[in-house]
């Protein structure tokens, strides 16, 4: 009977109650305009621009802001070129919560409430979206797991946590239209297929994986980075040479490089349309320095530091040592994934991301983390220590939580953390 709520109404009922949290905390009358916010704004902002307004180079957005945003919860989000302004973001997020925003239409409309794209139905919309992708990517996260021969309580609790006990959650219910979510589902599918791929080497199963992989680059293109996990979810050097010879020798690889490289160009479409280009620096100024990385202040900083409000993902590294003992090149593989990305996420000119809670380009790898952590739950022996270990993760989960809280509430800055502000208002709830 466990297994069975486990394994099909869990995540429903997670689902369900994420819901009712996220109406009860921006379904008030003002608090509405909190959820389409930041750089969410400009990822959804191409709905409106397309299906209403008719407009992308989204002079709209002038009256919206004034009918709808406070001013601290406005946001530019148009890069300008000679011809006119376009969308900085690209559009993946959008198409994702397409569905939704086609519901706040319709209901809008037999409802006689305004369509303007960003009434309270459309807020409630994208917030439902929101939910709906951190279930499904909570539900690959599981079935990820499920291929290390995690236990299906096991796969569970780490979904849970990774959920509860990082920025997921905030990014879920906070800001969901965000494009962070969105991305956590779309890496775990995409991980989760070319470990099935591993497993069958089905062509069905691999051209899923590059239609998932197109979405990912659509939805934030340096996501892209992750084809570079893929030697780490095979292990076994050798099987991996011979099914990737395989793999390009094939006219399968030809349709998936098709796929992987349409799904992204639509974005070359709407800058066509937008500014009569198909090519654009959507981040002019902006950019990385790969020689500069500020990788302790990533990790280690007060101001974001991903281990300082993300422990649990501290915990998570020690997986490792597991991995290490059983699987050399996966773990050297897995490892040198890891530090790339690190390596890269903290080279960006701005490497805290401005206002956020915690280091919230991590979300989106989420399951590079969980799986070392399932690893590391598994593999401890002695009953003492896992009961230390799960202890902790709860208690670490609870903390996140907490945190959490105090972010939404602004005990916690959006920017300008600092050692002296976090340890003044540390486990605080009210100022």
């Amino acid at each position: 009977m466990l297994q069975n709520f486990l394994k099909y109404a869990y995540l429903p009922l997670i689902g369900i109650v994420c819901l009712w949290i996220g109406l009860n905390i921006q379904g008030g009358k003002k608090a509405y305009k909190y959820v389409i916010i930041s750089d969410g704004k400009g990822y959804y902002s191409n709905l409106p621009a397309l299906f209403i307004y008719n407009d992308l180079n989204y002079s709209f957005l002038d009256e919206v802001e004034k009918q709808h945003f406070d001013s601290l919860s406005q946001y530019e989000f148009r890069t300008a070129c000679d011809i006119g302004c376009t969308n900085k973001y690209f559009a993946g997020t959008s198409l994702l919560q397409l569905p939704f925003f086609i519901g706040a239409v319709i209901f809008s409309s037999v409802s006689d409430l305004p369509v303007d794209g960003y009434s309270p139905p459309f807020a409630i919309a994208i917030l439902s979206a929101g939910i709906f992708w951190m279930v499904v990517g909570s539900y690959y996260l599981r079935k990820v797991l499920l291929h290390y021969d995690v236990s299906l309580g096991t796969a569970t609790f780490i979904s849970t946590v990774m959920l509860f006990g990082t920025n997921l959650f905030y990014y879920t219910i906070g800001e969901p239209a965000m494009s962070h979510v969105y991305s956590f589902a779309l890496i775990t599918m995409f991980t989760h297929y070319m470990l099935e791929w591993r497993t069958t080497f089905q062509d069905r199963t691999i051209l899923y994986g590059a239609l998932v992989l197109g979405l990912i680059v659509f939805v934030r293109p340096f996501n892209g980075i992750v084809i570079a996990a893929v030697p780490f979810l095979w292990g076994q050097p050798q099987y991996y040479r011979h099914q990737i010879i395989q793999l390009l020798r094939s006219r399968t690889f030809l349709f998936c490089c098709l796929i992987a490289i349409l799904v992204p160009s639509l974005q070359m479409l709407l800058y066509k349309l937008s500014v009569d280009r198909f090519f654009l620096d959507s981040y002019p100024g902006e950019s990385f320095h790969f020689l500069n990385p500020e990788l302790f202040n990533f990790l280690f900083s007060y101001k974001k530091g991903l281990f300082v409000y993300l422990p649990i993902l501290f915990v998570a590294v020690f997986g490792w040592i597991y991995i290490f003992r059983t699987d050399k090149f996966k773990a050297i593989a897995g490892i040198s994934f890891l530090l790339l990305l690190i390596w890269t996420l903290s080279s960006w000119w701005n490497w805290y991301y401005g206002g956020s809670f915690g280091t919230r380009v991590i979300v989106d790898f989420l399951v590079y983390f969980a799986i070392p952590l399932a690893l590391l739950v598994k593999n401890i022996q002695k009953k003492l220590h896992k009961t230390l270990l799960i202890g902790l993760t709860v208690l670490l989960t609870f903390f996140c939580q907490i945190q959490t809280y105090q972010y939404r509430y602004y005990l916690i800055h959006w920017s300008e953390m600092n050692k002296e502000l976090y340890w003044k208002n540390f486990m605080k709830l009210k100022s």
